[in-house]
Protein backbone atom coordinates (compact mmCIF):
# COMPACT_ATOMS: atom_id res chain seq x y z
CA UNK A 1 0.00 0.00 0.00
CA UNK A 2 1.75 3.47 -0.63
CA UNK A 3 2.71 5.72 1.61
CA UNK A 4 0.09 7.95 1.19
CA UNK A 5 -2.56 5.81 1.35
CA UNK A 6 -1.42 4.68 4.73
CA UNK A 7 -1.25 8.63 5.77
CA UNK A 8 -4.81 8.75 4.88
CA UNK A 9 -5.83 6.35 7.04
CA UNK A 10 -4.40 6.97 10.01
CA UNK A 11 -6.70 6.84 12.74
CA UNK A 12 -8.76 4.63 11.04
CA UNK A 13 -8.50 0.62 12.09
CA UNK A 14 -5.68 0.57 14.62
CA UNK A 15 -4.59 -2.90 13.27
CA UNK A 16 -3.89 -2.23 9.91
CA UNK A 17 0.36 -2.31 8.95
CA UNK A 18 0.99 0.23 6.89
CA UNK A 19 2.90 -1.47 3.98
CA UNK A 20 6.44 -0.04 2.58
CA UNK A 21 7.05 0.62 -0.66
CA UNK A 22 10.50 -1.38 -0.66
CA UNK A 23 10.22 -4.96 -0.33
CA UNK A 24 12.19 -7.02 2.37
CA UNK A 25 11.16 -4.05 4.56
CA UNK A 26 8.53 -4.94 8.15
CA UNK A 27 5.81 -2.75 7.46
CA UNK A 28 5.25 -0.07 10.19
CA UNK A 29 1.64 -0.27 12.19
CA UNK A 30 -0.51 2.73 12.40
CA UNK A 31 0.27 3.49 15.93
CA UNK A 32 4.12 3.12 15.31
CA UNK A 33 3.67 5.54 12.84
CA UNK A 34 1.56 7.72 14.48
CA UNK A 35 4.24 7.73 17.29
CA UNK A 36 6.74 8.65 14.86
CA UNK A 37 5.48 11.71 13.17
CA UNK A 38 4.52 12.63 16.76
CA UNK A 39 8.24 12.64 18.33
CA UNK A 40 9.26 14.22 14.99
CA UNK A 41 6.72 17.06 15.72
CA UNK A 42 7.64 17.06 19.19
CA UNK A 43 11.40 17.40 17.90
CA UNK A 44 10.71 20.04 14.98
CA UNK A 45 8.68 22.54 17.57
CA UNK A 46 11.63 22.22 20.62
CA UNK A 47 14.03 23.43 18.06
CA UNK A 48 12.25 25.98 16.89
CA UNK A 49 11.58 27.23 20.71
CA UNK A 50 15.29 26.77 21.11
CA UNK A 51 16.08 29.05 17.78
CA UNK A 52 13.56 32.12 18.85
CA UNK A 53 15.94 32.06 21.79
CA UNK A 54 19.01 32.62 19.85
CA UNK A 55 19.49 37.03 19.89
CA UNK A 56 19.92 36.36 15.44
CA UNK A 57 16.79 34.26 15.25
CA UNK A 58 14.39 35.87 17.13
CA UNK A 59 12.13 37.79 14.01
CA UNK A 60 12.02 34.12 13.10
CA UNK A 61 7.61 34.37 13.27
CA UNK A 62 8.34 37.10 10.65
CA UNK A 63 10.41 35.54 7.96
CA UNK A 64 9.24 33.91 4.91
CA UNK A 65 8.47 30.42 5.09
CA UNK A 66 11.33 29.16 2.89
CA UNK A 67 13.19 31.13 5.28
CA UNK A 68 11.75 29.31 8.30
CA UNK A 69 11.98 25.97 6.72
CA UNK A 70 15.84 25.97 6.11
CA UNK A 71 16.79 27.19 9.23
CA UNK A 72 14.47 24.17 10.58
CA UNK A 73 16.33 21.61 8.19
CA UNK A 74 19.47 23.12 9.57
CA UNK A 75 18.33 22.43 12.99
CA UNK A 76 17.30 18.95 12.30
CA UNK A 77 20.37 18.31 10.90
CA UNK A 78 22.64 19.71 13.64
CA UNK A 79 20.78 20.16 16.33
CA UNK A 80 19.44 24.09 17.51
CA UNK A 81 22.62 25.15 18.56
CA UNK A 82 24.03 24.21 15.42
CA UNK A 83 23.14 26.81 13.18
CA UNK A 84 24.21 29.66 15.34
CA UNK A 85 28.03 28.56 15.16
CA UNK A 86 27.75 30.11 11.65
CA UNK A 87 28.30 33.61 12.82
CA UNK A 88 28.29 34.81 9.42
CA UNK A 89 25.03 33.10 8.41
CA UNK A 90 23.39 34.21 11.73
CA UNK A 91 24.50 37.91 11.15
CA UNK A 92 22.84 37.78 7.87
CA UNK A 93 19.57 36.02 9.55
CA UNK A 94 19.52 38.56 11.87
CA UNK A 95 19.51 41.51 9.86
CA UNK A 96 16.96 39.71 7.15
CA UNK A 97 19.69 39.18 4.54
CA UNK A 98 18.68 36.00 3.60
CA UNK A 99 21.19 35.98 -0.27
CA UNK A 100 23.51 36.34 2.73
CA UNK A 101 22.73 33.42 4.56
CA UNK A 102 22.31 31.51 1.47
CA UNK A 103 25.50 31.92 0.73
CA UNK A 104 26.74 30.92 4.19
CA UNK A 105 24.37 28.08 4.60
CA UNK A 106 26.41 25.24 3.58
CA UNK A 107 26.71 22.57 6.17
CA UNK A 108 30.52 20.51 6.06
CA UNK A 109 29.32 17.40 3.68
CA UNK A 110 32.67 15.82 4.36
CA UNK A 111 31.61 11.77 5.30
CA UNK A 112 28.10 12.57 5.00
CA UNK A 113 26.63 12.85 1.44
CA UNK A 114 22.82 12.95 2.66
CA UNK A 115 23.94 16.50 3.15
CA UNK A 116 24.74 17.74 -0.59
CA UNK A 117 21.02 18.03 -1.07
CA UNK A 118 19.99 19.32 1.89
CA UNK A 119 22.63 22.21 1.25
CA UNK A 120 21.34 22.55 -2.24
CA UNK A 121 17.81 23.21 -0.43
CA UNK A 122 18.88 25.26 1.77
CA UNK A 123 20.55 27.23 -0.68
CA UNK A 124 17.24 27.89 -2.38
CA UNK A 125 14.85 28.09 0.66
CA UNK A 126 16.85 31.24 1.69
CA UNK A 127 17.63 32.39 -2.12
CA UNK A 128 14.10 32.32 -2.10
CA UNK A 129 13.10 34.24 1.01
CA UNK A 130 15.50 37.15 -0.38
CA UNK A 131 13.43 37.13 -3.52
CA UNK A 132 10.14 37.14 -1.23
CA UNK A 133 11.12 40.28 0.48
CA UNK A 134 11.74 42.13 -2.11
CA UNK A 135 8.91 40.97 -4.22
CA UNK A 136 6.95 41.52 -1.46
CA UNK A 137 6.00 45.00 -1.53
CA UNK A 138 5.19 44.95 -5.12
CA UNK A 139 2.71 42.14 -4.01
CA UNK A 140 4.69 39.33 -5.86
CA UNK A 141 4.92 37.31 -2.99
CA UNK A 142 4.00 36.52 0.77
CA UNK A 143 5.70 35.63 3.58
CA UNK A 144 3.24 33.03 4.48
CA UNK A 145 2.91 30.99 1.65
CA UNK A 146 5.82 28.31 0.97
CA UNK A 147 7.49 28.37 -2.31
CA UNK A 148 10.34 25.70 -2.18
CA UNK A 149 10.59 23.44 -3.81
CA UNK A 150 10.25 25.65 -6.80
CA UNK A 151 13.42 28.02 -7.62
CA UNK A 152 12.13 31.97 -7.15
CA UNK A 153 14.22 34.04 -10.05
CA UNK A 154 12.29 37.40 -10.10
CA UNK A 155 11.33 39.80 -7.20
CA UNK A 156 7.73 39.78 -8.62
CA UNK A 157 5.75 36.91 -9.62
CA UNK A 158 3.84 37.32 -12.74
CA UNK A 159 2.30 34.31 -13.12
Amino acid sequence: MPATSCLRRIGGDGGTSCRRPFPGRPGLSQSRLRRSFQTAADRVTANENFLKRQPWFQDFDTWPADAQLGLLGMAWAMGPGGPGQFPRFSAACKSLDFNGAAGECKMNEAGNPGLIPRNRANFTLFSNAAIVLAGEAQGGFQRSLLYYPRVLTTAVDTR
